[in-house]
């Protein structure tokens, strides 16, 4: 039988851009993950869209991550923010950072910070790809923190189809990322 990686050694290869140990990191976490943010959600696609961007944070900042600290504890923490966040955008309330959270470690390694930009280059380059209306979703939902409704009202939409090319753009955000590797 084939040991997995304990918790840290996994940590440590996420930070030096091992796609691998995220994939691994994905399937030993996201059931739990899934069955927490549904429990508060109680809606299936925005549990999915939730549980994806906190594990897409974690990619996007890997190299903060602190090898000592509990991944679990700190995709719990990730998890919660981004139901506030869920329920305060829903409500119009103010959001919670978007910047990670605090570890104590500051990026000063030339190749992490490459590896950062190269990433944030390919999401942009998705995201650019995608199609016009899609496209449009995704960018007032994911980088100008509209609501779903701020979104169909502003492009003429029904809440439904905002909430499908969310899905669609991030699933094509996934599928697109696996296949980088």
């Amino acid at each position: 039988m084939i040991n997995e990686p304990t918790e840290k050694d996994l940590i440590l290869r996420l930070k030096s851009g091992d796609i691998g140990s995220y994939e691994l990191l994905f399937r030993r976490y996201y059931p739990t993950f899934f069955s927490f943010v549904f429990s508060m959600v109680k809606n299936r696609h925005t549990t999915e869209d939730i549980v994806q961007n906190v594990f897409m944070k974690v990619w996007l900042h890997r190299d903060t991550l602190n090898e000592n600290l509990s991944m679990h504890n700190f995709l719990y923490v990730l998890s919660k923010r981004e139901v506030l966040n869920h329920f305060r955008s829903k409500y119009n309330l103010v959001h919670l950072s978007d910047k990670p959270l605090e570890t104590g470690r500051t990026v000063n390694d030339v190749e992490e910070r490459c590896a950062v930009s190269e990433l944030d280059a390919m999401l942009r380059r998705i995201v650019e790809c995608m199609p016009e209306k899609r496209r449009q979703v995704f960018v007032m939902s994911r980088m100008q923190h509209l609501t779903n409704r701020e979104i169909a009202e502003r492009l003429n939409l029904s809440v439904r189809t905002v909430d499908h090319h969310i899905e669609l753009a991030l699933k094509e955000i996934r599928i697109r990322m696996y296949d980088w590797k």
